[in-house]
């Protein structure tokens, strides 16, 4: 079968798009994953087999969808793709009597047993027909991607190139150094202070060289780090729901780590190029045998180096797996802590975490196994090369000086430790290209544009949607199919209906968090996106479900935002919504820490504060998902209250019916389309949707929050 290149799954779900872009690249019509993740939106859900064959499809192949058996499949010959585990996609490359060779888009390149391939093999198979002109793709390279920000920085870092280029060329003095030591010529200098002068030059060069990095790290990571935050935050808010806050804080992380790969390998790699370069020529000059040896000693180098690269990429695309993984994890507990102790669950995560604590322990072991392999082969070449390209030097010399042996014997091993550490960058960086691949992943991606419009009035006017159909991914269930409704401009409107109607996908689509697929939402006459941001943003409140406070004070998340702001308007807003008093009775007042996302306030204070930074914000617009469902019945009527005194557009996704019994308009949503509107008693009235979610609403117990 075809060599196929393995194609890392970064996201959760993907592992179906980077299989398509693996049998793209075997069918000879290459397509860079970078460019499928955008065309492509990948839900929750992932694709099916039927979602993978129009993927090839549209780029340019034909798919051919088969139900086999793994002799069937074997007797293809062609790289396809199986259904795995049923919850998973896989390439598979290979077969042979040792196994089934495949690529695992969350694992790299592996081999299984054929009795393993057989329990996990579904039985579903797509292969591509190749194409008459191949077409190679080329991936935009995470190297590249980090190249511009040491471009940006090139002053800083040519500086440092050249201070390790100085001092990797200073032991070519050495020869020079032993003449004047040891040769017979009258007025030699004197050994003490020659030897303190050479040394004391050497030291403050290194100094010098290791400020510079620090100096140069420090400005790389900072540029690197906040390009990544800034762009991290203006990626469709759909990347992030896919991806999970974990994923995103370990490759945030991954920054700091390439910051010592930049400033310290790369540099001193570009550095020790050149000087293995001009040693080889003063190497040539003395022994064009011992040259050739060098050579064939750096041959058999470079051909492990690469095999051992191989190696790491794959293990350190696992292990960075296992680390996220972890992370995500260990982020899950912390901010869930209060439900898994409630629910008796330590037991069961400390477990799970164990599991992927050893699993990111196991991947760890097997990558350093190998970088030991790999080292000790480097030192033992370090230790025996020296002498073999010594004894090819003096061959033929009947009674060579002693600076010469001992200068040969220094700078063919200076020459053989230039060369260890091109080998020891090369696996460094081998290992750090599953970490560049999660940054480039950040950075290339288009940021959102959905406001691209220059339109500086305030938002005002009616709230329209018109026939909008929206998914989560590009394939899939819509979970809004042709909704259309009309939001009078100061009007209350509510939206009720079951569960996954879609109400809450609508609240965030009025808010800008998505774009329709199809259909358009206008305010006023202006499409949405057609405002500035900053103007859109100053005159629309969003208050969802799950209220999650900044890091900061009760007085800042009020105000968020507005840098120094106005104390009686604060007060004002904390007021209407029934919280001032709760505030002011805190020992530290407005000025009580938020800690932990929000977490040392109750669900109804954490959505008051949320409700107050709307009152502070004098929004026009206000929409609201679900945001009482945490207050007691004297909170929800002093928030009613403060609601009905508005003279914004408010719409409010409710879950309670009884608190939009006075609403002006009620709209009636199911499976994704407005299925009634009206008042209460209209609604009532009619044998529809709206009259049995209020007869089962009625017969619920009613509870008291606190």
């Amino acid at each position: 079968m075809t060599r196929v290149r393995a194609v890392e799954q970064l996201g959760p779900t993907e592992c179906g798009l980077c299989c398509c872009a693996m049998l793209l690249e075997a069918a000879g019509a290459g397509v860079p994953m970078h460019d499928l993740r955008t065309r492509y939106r990948v839900g929750r859900d992932g694709l099916t087999v039927a979602d993978l064959a129009t993927v090839l499809r549209e780029n340019g192949v034909r798919p051919r969808v088969y139900r086999t058996t793994p002799a069937g499949l074997a007797a293809l010959g062609r790289p396809a793709i199986c259904h795995w585990k049923r919850s998973h996609f896989v390439v598979v490359t290979g077969f042979d009597s040792g196994g089934v060779t495949l690529l695992d888009p969350g694992a790299g390149r592996r081999r299984v047993s054929a009795e393993e391939f057989a329990a996990s093999f579904s039985g579903l198979a797509v292969t591509a027909d190749p194409v008459s002109h191949r077409v190679r793709a080329r991936p935009p390279s995470g190297a590249r991607v980090l190249g511009r920000f040491a471009w940006q920085r090139r002053g800083l870092l040519g500086l440092v190139l050249v201070l390790s280029l100085v001092s990797s060329l200073v032991p070519l003095g050495i020869p020079w150094l032993l003449e004047q030591l040891f040769g017979d010529r009258p007025g030699g200098l004197s050994a003490g202070p020659l030897l303190a002068g050479v040394g004391l030059a050497f030291a403050l060069l290194l100094f010098v060289r290791t400020v510079a990095g620090i100096v140069a790290s420090a400005a790389v990571g900072r540029s690197l780090a906040g390009a990544v935050f800034d762009r991290l935050l203006r990626l469709p808010y759909a990347f992030v729901e896919n991806r999970g806050p974990g994923d995103l804080m370990f490759t945030l992380e991954s920054v700091h780590r390439l910051r010592a790969l930049l400033c310290n390998d790369l540099i001193v790699a570009l550095a020790a190029v050149v000087v293995t370069v001009v040693l080889l020529g003063w190497l040539a000059a003395v022994s064009m045998a011992a040259l050739v040896t060098t050579l064939l000693l750096m041959s058999a180098l470079a051909a492990g180096t690469l095999a051992a690269a191989r190696t790491v990429r794959r293990l350190a695309h696992a292990q960075t797996r296992a680390q996220a993984e972890l992370q995500a994890t260990q982020l899950s507990a912390i901010s869930g802590l209060e439900l898994i102790k409630t629910n008796g669950m330590e037991g069961v995560y400390a477990e799970q975490w164990q599991r992927r604590s050893d699993a990111a322990q196991r991947h760890s072991d097997r990558l350093q196994t190998v970088q030991g392999v790999f080292d000790a082969v480097l030192a033992g070449v370090m230790f025996v090369g020296p002498v073999v390209i010594l004894q090819q030097a003096l061959a033929g010399r009947s009674a060579p000086g002693v600076s010469l042996v001992v200068s040969v014997q220094a700078l063919t091993g200076l020459l053989l430790g230039q060369v260890n550490v091109l080998a020891g960058s090369v696996t460094r960086l081998a290992q750090a290209g599953s970490l560049l691949a999660r940054i480039a992943d950040v950075l290339l991606r288009p940021a959102d544009d959905l406001f691209r419009g220059e339109t500086r009035e305030r938002p005002s006017g009616d709230v329209v949607v018109e026939e909008v159909t929206f998914g989560y991914g590009t394939f899939g269930r819509r979970v809004l199919d042709g909704a259309s409704l009309r939001v009078p401009e100061g009007a209350k409107v509510a939206i009720v209906g079951p569960s996954g109607c879609g109400k809450s996908t609508l609240a965030r689509l009025l808010v800008g968090l998505h774009r329709p697929d199809a259909g358009r939402i206008l305010i006023g006459d202006v499409e949405l996106g057609g405002h500035d941001r900053d103007r859109f943003y100053e005159a629309v409140a969003y208050v969802p479900q799950n209220v999650v406070l900044e890091y900061g004070t009760v007085r800042d998340n009020i105000a968020w935002g507005a840098g120094d702001p106005d104390e009686e308007r604060v007060r004002e807003a904390a007021r209407r919504v029934g919280l001032h008093d709760e505030i002011t009775a805190l020992p530290l007042g407005y000025d009580t820490p938020v800690a932990s996302l929000g977490q040392n306030f109750s669900g109804g204070q954490r959505q008051r504060i949320a409700l107050a930074r709307a009152a502070f914000k004098e929004a026009s617009i206000v929409v609201l998902d679900e945001a009482t469902s945490s207050l007691d019945n004297l909170s929800e009527s002093t928030v009613t209250a403060f609601f009905n005194s508005l003279r914004a557009t408010r719409i409010i996704i409710a879950h309670r019916l009884t608190s939009i019994l006075d609403a002006d308009l009620i709209v009636v949503m199911d499976h994704g389309r407005v299925v009634a509107t009206g008042s209460h008693e209209q609604l009532r009235r009619d044998a529809g949707l709206y009259r049995a979610l209020y007869e089962e609403a009625a017969r619920l117990p009613v509870s008291s929050k606190s």
